[in-house]
């Protein structure tokens, strides 16, 4: 053979042997870096205030969304409302409620946990969108931050049948039960009680 022409074959082997797939960094490993570095609590911490004072701002008495024709998937909503029922026997439990004027029928249920379904929170006042994320994971994950706040507000407030609930919200109307998921709640005091209230069961960044 040629000297030359074996020069040639060697050093065009020699290339593309040094030309091997692992190399190539797969377009999901970066995506993987980004979701790692995405702090969901840290964001949902931010887009609750703002959340909170847009519901505020937009909400509409509870009875009123109800009599109104279907057309969102979510409104604001406030209103006062008695527990008559509190069904835990599935993780994403429910209270039945009546609101004012009572007349001892379920009208609505409120979210109580301790799984809050569904994205409600996330969705209603277009503050937190997907196009403000990377990725679908972290999308859901900062859903799932908001719902964990929901259950904090929850949680300062006593859930019994016979309660009276001032409460502030996200009502949800589709193929079920309409439902709110609260961002502010508190209990009324009964009348037999001393005149004074509880503060409101809310959050902070």
């Amino acid at each position: 053979m040629n000297p030359r022409r074996a020069i040639t074959i060697l050093a065009a082997s020699f290339a593309l042997g040094s030309c091997v797939p692992w190399t190539v960094r797969p377009l999901e490993n970066q995506t993987d870096q980004a979701s790692a570095k995405f702090d969901a609590r840290a964001y949902a911490g931010q887009a609750w205030v703002r959340i909170e004072a847009a519901i505020e701002s937009s909400a509409v008495p509870v009875g009123d969304a109800l009599k109104a024709p279907a057309g969102a998937a979510y409104v604001a909503v406030k209103g006062e409302a008695r527990v008559l029922r509190v069904n835990r026997e599935s993780r994403a439990g429910v209270a039945e409620l009546d609101i004012e004027p009572f007349d001892g029928t379920t009208d609505v249920l409120l979210a109580i946990g301790p799984v809050i379904r569904g994205s409600a929170v996330r969705d209603a006042t277009g503050i937190v969108t997907f196009n403000q994320f990377v990725n679908q994971l972290d999308y859901a994950d900062v859903n799932n931050a908001l719902n964990d706040r929901v259950l904090a507000v929850l949680a300062g407030v006593k859930l019994a049948p016979g309660a009276t609930l001032s409460f502030m919200g996200v009502l949800t109307r589709g193929s079920g039960p309409p439902e709110v998921t609260p961002v502010r709640l508190r209990e009324r005091p009964a009348r037999a009680c001393r005149p004074g209230s509880r503060p409101e069961s809310r959050i902070h960044a």
